[in-house]
């Protein structure tokens, strides 16, 4: 019994005296990853401190676009409106070419059309009247 005795004791001190050994390893492990968490802390820091400046910029560069829109906004207004009227005159146009200007188009070619066949007879026109120094009509029976 006294062999068993010595041999549990020299298995517990031996167990005794590697616990402070490996203690004092992680001891190290654990400062080396303290030293290493404070280097993160720092760097953490750091990028806090340039995405704060990148923020100010940032805004900075927001308040500029937003006080350029402010003075595109009137003109952007005037376009619109100048568009909406050159809109409504090209309509115009377009109504007048097709009720005023083809009709006397379509006259005007009937015109030549007969002159060139010969068919009219022109005489001195009216004092005063548009169609010029003649008045031409078609004579009847001809």
């Amino acid at each position: 019994m006294l062999i068993a005795l010595l041999g549990f004791y020299t298995l517990v001190t031996g167990r005794i005296a590697d616990g402070p050994a490996k203690l004092l390893d992680g001891a190290g492990q654990a400062s080396a990853g303290a030293e290493q968490l404070n280097d993160g802390a720092g760097q953490l820091a750091a990028g806090a401190g340039m995405a704060d400046t990148g923020a100010g910029k940032l805004s900075s560069g927001a308040e500029k676009v937003y006080l350029v829109s402010e003075k595109l906004a009137p003109g952007a207004d005037r376009l619109e409106a100048g568009a909406d009227q050159l809109a409504a005159g090209a309509v115009k146009i377009e109504t007048d070419v097709n009720n005023k200007l083809a009709p006397g188009v379509y006259k005007v070619d009937d015109g030549a059309r007969k002159l060139d066949a010969g068919q009219p007879s022109c005489r001195p026109a009216p004092a005063g009247s548009i169609r010029g120094r003649h008045n031409c009509t078609q004579e009847q029976g001809a």
